[in-house]
């Protein structure tokens, strides 16, 4: 959709008719009436691209040294909880699956000792 221009999207209209000019020039299923409304309020206020900006979104506040020092306490003391790791960090329960699951690769492994 990087051709839409500024003549699909004049300051002048409302979002309605915005979605309306996108609907009859680039066809009825080209983008949703959400998408179109957003480009409308970008061009309103004077942005000229219909593309993301980079760093939109929420930050990753896991960083590497932060792993690294889960890791290395992980490896002093297998038996750590969840909850431990949290309190010894400062940082949440859920955050701290995170790190575990898709950072160190770790699940839960269930085994049990027969006698």
């Amino acid at each position: 959709m990087k051709s839409i221009n500024n003549k699909v999207l004049s300051k002048g209209d409302t979002p309605s008719a915005t979605y309306e000019n996108i609907q009859v020039t680039k066809g009825k299923d080209s983008v949703s009436r959400a998408l179109s409304f957003l480009w409308h309020t970008r061009f309103k206020d004077g942005e000229e691209s219909i593309e993301d900006t980079e760093g939109e979104g929420r930050k990753r506040k896991i960083t590497a040294t932060l792993v690294a020092s889960i890791e290395q306490a992980l490896q002093e003391d297998i038996r750590l909880t969840v909850r431990t790791l949290s309190g010894m960090f400062g940082i949440s329960i859920g955050t701290i699956y995170t790190i575990l699951r898709e950072d160190l690769l770790m699940t839960k492994v269930f085994f049990v000792i027969v006698l």
